[in-house]
């Protein structure tokens, strides 16, 4: 019977100092090593290789198989002298991978097994910086004099501008509601009262099971969905470079550790970022081979192409009309006030946004030019129709956000719970 297990010290805390220690993890391998018996071991805090007398190990520990968890006491002397070995938990089973010891991170079969390789010295270190991502946004929001707040999982009605994912609807009491592709509506029914909101939206988008290959796409992941009133979307672009750049800045002091053991040198952007019109990004995809259309969105592979181009990251503007949502305010020659901040090396779209059409004739007259029919969205121009403050915003999606930092592969490396298009994982 272990009693005080909350009191363990991390394994990254041995250090091989006169006293008594007493830690607890998983343990990966054991080794000979002449002498001297190798543990493997991992918590929290990473993978340490623990070091003792053969001759003075307890003979329990060679029993003990891979995968199980125990809490190792003894003195802290160099090699360590252990007294004490419980095993508070052990598998039934031989593990079906080595966590310490995998080749390809982005290999979708890990996305099958995440309720084992979450466990992994990698997966715990990207959910760390991960965390500081998110307590790093809310600090600057916070500072910013935003209010956050709790975000919808249903409603009778979401954003449709999903670029060619569907909906997806559950019932509700006998009625159809819609889950969350984002909650672009609700934020501006929120930042009526408020005036500047933000929060951590879930959304679930159902893409096309052939949306995997790219790479960069999840059917269920979160934004940092932020909205504010009397904003230009230069106001918008101004605070999203500003933010990236406070938690980028963040996750280098506090997560040094974490990204030395991903071998990521994480480079703090210059301000502001280089701006593109979405003309000047179709040119550019032109030139370097691809199909791009001036009335169109840019293709995905070709946005890819230009973020390769990129060692920073860069702003895309003024997006040809009727290409995006009905909510966009139309400016100047047929182009929307709106926006994508594209990351450098390759890794394509960051967050996507606008300054909002407000007026109920004009949201009207944007529905119509996107086929869009009005009496999907009741609520929402009736809340038009009683008013509402010139406002913009974005959307910044978490888990790209994750693997930028990170410079992982694949987008799901960086969801502790992913949800790939086509794939049933856990």
């Amino acid at each position: 019977m272990i009693h005080g297990i909350w009191e363990r010290r991390l394994l990254e805390e041995i250090d091989y100092a006169k006293g008594s220690f007493s830690v607890a993890g998983w343990l990966h391998e054991i080794r000979t090593d002449g002498k001297k018996l190798v543990l493997v071991m991992s918590d929290k805090s990473g993978v340490k290789e623990l070091v003792l007398n053969k001759e003075d190990a307890p003979p329990e520990i060679l029993e003990i198989p891979k995968g199980s968890h125990i809490v190792i006491s003894g003195s802290r002397e160099s090699p360590l002298k252990i007294e004490r070995v419980d095993v508070v938990s052990r598998p039934d089973a031989e593990w079906p991978i080595d966590l310490t010891k995998i080749n390809d991170h982005s290999d979708i079969e890990l996305v099958k097994k995440r309720h084992l390789y979450i466990r992994s010295p990698r997966m715990i270190a990207v959910l760390k910086i991960q965390s500081e991502i998110l307590r790093a946004a809310r600090e600057f929001l916070d500072s910013e004099g935003f209010i956050e707040i709790l975000p919808p999982i249903i409603s009778t009605a979401t954003d449709p501008g999903l670029r060619g994912a569907k909906i997806a609807e559950i019932d509700f009491y006998g009625s159809r509601m819609k889950l969350m592709g984002s909650m672009m509506l609700h934020k501006q029914m929120a930042v009526a009262g408020l005036e500047k909101v933000y929060a951590v939206s879930p959304n679930i988008r159902l893409e096309p099971e052939e949306a995997k290959e790219t790479g960069r796409h999840l059917s269920q992941f979160y934004q940092i969905d932020l909205e504010a009133v009397h904003w230009t979307y230069e106001d918008a672009m101004h605070l999203g470079e500003q933010m990236l750049v406070h938690i980028i800045r963040s996750v280098k002091e506090r997560c040094s550790k974490e990204l030395d053991f991903l071998k990521r040198d994480l480079r703090i952007p210059r301000l502001p970022f280089k701006r593109l019109t979405h003309k000047e990004a179709v040119d550019l995809a032109r030139k370097l081979g691809f199909e791009a259309n001036y009335d169109k969105e840019i293709p995905w592979e070709a946005e890819k192409a230009i973020s390769m181009r990129f060692k920073e990251p860069f702003w895309i503007k003024d997006y040809p009309d009727a290409s995006r949502g009905f909510y966009d305010k139309l400016g100047e020659n047929a182009r929307l006030k709106d926006f994508d901040l594209m990351y450098p090396e390759g890794y394509g779209e960051a967050i996507s946004g606008s300054e909002r059409e407000h007026t109920y004739e004009g949201v009207l007259r944007q529905m119509k030019k996107t086929g869009i029919d009005p009496k999907d969205y009741d609520w929402y121009l009736e809340m038009l129709k009683f008013g509402m403050p010139p406002i913009a915003g974005f959307g910044l999606g978490v888990e790209r956000l994750t693997r930028f930092i990170c410079g992982l592969q694949k987008v799901w490396e960086a969801s502790p719970f992913p949800k790939v298009p086509g794939v049933v994982s856990p």
